[in-house]
């Protein structure tokens, strides 16, 4: 894990504790100066422990110790999946994690507005000359940055700005930020995150079932004994649910959370929610581990087990079984609370699906740390939260994203249509969706559909849309069933892109 706390950021030895504080907190500068732009020239990489000074400029400005000042020059993290400035951060924060990072940022100088280039220079070895503004740690020559990688210790980045483009002066502006890497909050190496089962009961208490089958609040208290507790089908279409003395009332919702491995209770860790498709199979409270062992749970499902994405993002996970059974009044059997889209017109329900509002308050509680889970409170930062689903789940994720855009990071609609009416609501929301060309359950027409609306009628930038082609043998409900498969597997960039994303709209 990345640990980044400036420990010192000044212009020379003599400088000053305010000087050091004033950089540190006002790093960044104007949106409007040059490390706001576009386009890189980076010219050079060397080794070198300082700049070239052999010529000096009797123009350039210097501080009562000789040195070049340091107002307005600091660093801050630019985040590469977003293509933009970290929204969280304006200078560097005092420590941060790669949690927090996941592998999609890089270290951009804040310079004032009339530097012409940046000589940066990284623990007193490796060097490079970036000509044009933005100067970034990490850019090819067209100024596309890429992630840093960087080792587990201390780093101390220089950052000297110049009048001249070619560096041949001595620096106008100049000063330095400490960093630190380490471990803290995960692993390197992939092992299986803890899953955990829990469920909701009818009075709102959110119980686990202990070794003698006995359900089980926060503080070990019985709620429910084993002796009360039966599972049944109940609801049709292979839907099992646990009945509490014959009754499906008392279980009203069922969840799986899956804590990464390493995981550590202090640091906010991304949470992905994956919406199951509508087979009855998946459906109840029975909350038994056959999703998980499914094609359709792939995506997720890597998160969860010994894979490389396991020990690249670590996560919070959560996978929420729906309910569907007909004993409580008013439950609809559907993610999303509307129906079928042909002609563009909203018919979306005026409140989200009953199904969606325990999930959304399981999220409340872990972006507040308030779910106990194995007598843990794992922390959700509420900056990272994706939403994705397949087919209903598909559905359900896309209504989510409209009727509260501003509360996702990102979402992964697969295989799933959406309510071409509110194709406005999700136009500043990164989504990457997902369909196959020959599904025949969900036409893929209706998501090519959404992503011209968002992106063309409305001018929307962070929409993507993949419509795939892989070879099902002209089996078009393969196409349906395997898309989640092909999506989190497959797609080059997808899990980078995922948790590269940043809420800037909280």
């Amino acid at each position: 894990m990345l640990l980044l706390a400036p420990v010192g950021c000044y212009g020379g030895a003599e400088a000053d504790v305010a000087e050091t504080d004033a950089m540190t907190s006002t790093g960044a500068v104007d949106p409007s100066a040059p490390t706001q732009g576009s386009g890189s020239g980076l010219t050079s990489t060397q080794s070198t422990s300082g700049p070239d000074t052999g010529t000096t400029d009797a123009q350039t400005s210097t501080d009562e110790t000789g040195d070049p000042p340091t107002a307005e020059v600091g660093v801050r993290l630019f985040n590469v999946a977003m293509d933009l400035p970290d929204p969280r951060w304006e200078s560097m924060p005092e420590s941060l994690s790669t949690v927090q990072l996941t592998s999609a940022h890089t270290l951009e100088a804040t310079v004032p507005r009339d530097v012409a280039s940046v000589r940066l220079t990284l623990d007193g070895g490796d060097s490079i000359l970036d000509t044009a503004a933005p100067f970034r740690w990490t850019e090819d020559g067209e100024g596309n940055a890429s992630p840093m990688e960087l080792t587990v210790g201390s780093h101390t980045l220089r950052i000297e700005g110049f009048n001249t483009a070619d560096g041949s002066r001595s620096p106008a502006y100049s000063g330095e930020v400490a960093f630190e890497i380490t471990t803290r909050g995960t692993t390197e190496s992939p092992a299986a995150h803890a899953v955990h089962r829990l469920w909701q009961t009818a009075d709102g208490t959110f119980v686990t079932r202990d070794a003698d089958g006995n359900f089980v609040d926060a503080d070990g208290m019985v709620v429910f004994p084993a002796a009360s507790v039966s599972e049944a089908e109940q609801g049709g279409a292979g839907q099992r649910h646990v009945l509490i003395d014959g009754s499906a009332d008392a279980i009203v919702f069922a969840f799986i959370v899956a804590l990464p491995d390493g995981f550590d209770a202090s640091v906010p860790y991304p949470l992905v929610v994956f919406l199951h498709h509508g087979s009855g199979a998946y459906r109840g409270t029975d909350n038994d581990g056959t999703p998980l062992d499914t094609p359709l749970f792939t995506g997720p499902r890597s998160l969860i087990a010994d894979s490389a994405e396991h020990a690249r993002f670590p996560a919070i996970v959560l996978i929420p079984q729906m309910r569907g059974v007909e004993t409580l009044e008013g439950i609809t059997h559907e993610w999303a609370s509307f129906s079928s889209i042909t002609d563009g017109t909203s018919n979306s329900g005026p409140e989200p699906s009953n199904n969606v509002v325990p999930v959304l308050e399981v999220i409340d509680r872990l972006e507040a740390g308030e779910l106990v889970v194995n007598a843990q409170r794992p922390q959700a930062d509420p900056h990272r939260v994706v939403v994705a689903g397949h087919s209903m789940g598909g559905l359900g994720s896309w209504d989510v994203l409209a009727r509260m855009p501003d509360r996702w990071a990102a979402g992964v609609p697969m295989a799933g249509y959406a309510d071409h009416a509110r194709a406005m609501d999700v136009v500043d929301t990164p989504i990457w969706a997902f369909h196959h060309e020959i599904d025949c359950y969900n036409a893929a027409s209706g998501t090519q559909a959404m992503h011209e609306l968002v992106s063309q009628t409305h001018g929307g930038t962070r929409m993507r849309y993949t419509l795939q082609t892989f070879d099902t043998g002209g089996a078009c409900d393969q196409a349906h069933f395997q898309t989640p498969n092909y999506a989190w597997n497959e797609e080059p960039g997808l899990f980078e892109w995922v948790f590269g994303q940043v809420n800037d709209r909280r």
